[in-house]
C-alpha cells in the first residue's frame, strides 16, 4: 500500500488522488489499518486520523509512505517525521535552509578536491592545467573536484566546502585534498529564497553581518577545521589541507593575518605550508594561478600524501 501521510488533510487527498489517477481515493482510520496493509491501494491520512501506534504498526509492516510536509503545521508533525526515520531511516530528509548538500557516493579509486575556483577551475585556464588533474595523473586515479556554487552565490568559501565535506560519504583510506579560501567568505541567511548563500563580508550590508576582526573570523574557521581532521582521522582518510586565500607572496608579506593561519594549521600534520609561495605565474585572467604554479601545487600535494601516509 501507499500511504499519503502529513498534517493537512486536504494536500494529503490531493496528492493521493495524483498517485492514484483517481478523484476518490480512501481516507485511512484507524479501523482500516489491517485491511489496507494488505492492498496495493493508495490511501492518504494525517494526525486525527489515526494513532500513532497504529502509524508505527504499518511502517513495521512495509507501508510506502508520501510525506506531504506543511511548513506551517503543529509541532507535532515532527514525531510522526522521526517515527518514519526510525523505521525507514533517510526516507524524509527536510532541509528547507539548504544547509546539508549531499554529494553522490565517491569510489575509492577517486581524489575527492574541494575549494574555492582555483581549485574548481574555469575558463581561465584548461583543465589539464589545474592542480587536481595533474595529481590525480600523478597518483593514476580519477580526479573529482566536489566544490559546487551554492544556490544564487557565484563565489565558493570555506563554510560551504565544510557542510560538502561533512556530507560525503568516503570510501576508506580515501584521498581527500581541502583547499581554504579567504576568511572573508562566509555563509548569509537569504529571507527571500529561504536558503543560505556565499557572499563576501565588505559586499553585505552592514545591518546583516556582525562586525568581525580578520582573527574572530580565523577562529571560527580553525574550530570547523579541527572538526573536520577529527573526522578525517576517525574515517581513516588520507587528508591534507592548504591555505590559498590570498593573491601572492608580495600581498601575504604585508599581512600578519597569513602567518598567522600558516602558524595554527602547521601544527596539523596533514597541513601543507607555504603554498602561496610556489606562485610563479598567473592565468589569463591574471586573478588565478598559472600552469606553472598548479604544476608546483601538485607536487608538494603528492609528495605529502606520500609522505604522511606512507603510499
Amino acid at each position: 500500500m501507499i500511504l499519503v501521510f502529513g498534517p493537512n488533510e486536504s494536500i494529503n487527498r490531493s496528492r493521493a488522488n495524483e498517485l492514484a489517477g483517481v478523484q476518490n481515493t480512501t481516507l485511512l482510520t484507524n479501523d482500516l489499518v489491517e485491511w489496507a496493509i494488505a492492498t496495493d491501494q493508495v490511501f492518504y491520512s494525517s494526525f486525527g486520523d489515526i494513532t500513532t501506534d497504529n502509524f508505527s504498526w504499518l511502517l513495521e509492516h512495509g507501508a510506502n509512505v508520501d510525506w506531504q510536509h506543511d511548513q506551517s503545521a503543529d509541532p507535532y508533525q515532527y514525531l510522526y517525521i522521526n517515527l518514519i526515520n526510525k523505521f525507514c531511516p533517510g526516507r524524509i530528509d527536510l532541509d528547507p535552509y539548504n544547509l546539508c548538500q549531499h554529494t553522490a557516493n565517491p569510489t575509492v579509486d577517486e581524489i575527492l578536491f574541494y575549494g574555492c575556483s582555483h581549485t574548481r577551475g574555469g575558463w581561465w585556464t584548461a583543465i589539464e592545467n589545474n592542480y587536481p588533474y595533474q595529481v590525480g595523473l600523478q597518483m593514476n586515479k580519477k580526479s573529482s573536484v566536489r566544490s559546487r556554487f551554492p544556490a544564487g552565490s557565484d563565489i565558493l568559501g570555506n563554510y560551504h566546502n565544510f557542510n560538502l565535506f561533512t556530507n560525503t560519504d568516503f570510501c576508506a583510506n580515501q584521498i581527500v585534498v581541502f583547499q581554504l579560501t579567504d576568511l572573508t567568505r562566509i555563509r548569509y541567511y537569504d529571507e527571500h529564497a529561504k536558503i543560505f548563500r556565499t557572499k563576501k563580508l565588505d559586499t553585505l550590508p552592514l545591518d546583516q553581518v556582525l562586525k568581525l576582526t580578520d582573527y574572530q573570523l580565523f577562529a571560527a574557521v580553525f574550530e570547523h577545521l579541527q572538526l573536520m581532521i577529527k573526522y578525517a582521522r576517525s574515517k581513516q582518510l588520507r587528508f591534507v589541507f592548504f591555505n590559498l586565500g590570498g593573491s601572492t607572496e608580495a600581498e601575504c608579506k604585508n599581512n600578519p593575518l597569513h602567518y598567522l593561519i600558516e602558524y595554527y594549521f602547521s601544527k596539523f600534520p596533514e597541513f601543507i605550508p607555504g603554498m602561496l609561495d610556489l606562485v610563479t605565474d598567473l592565468a589569463k585572467d591574471n586573478q588565478h594561478f598559472g600552469r606553472e604554479s598548479n604544476k608546483r601545487f601538485a607536487d608538494q600535494i603528492v609528495q605529502k600524501i606520500k609522505l604522511l601516509y606512507k603510499s
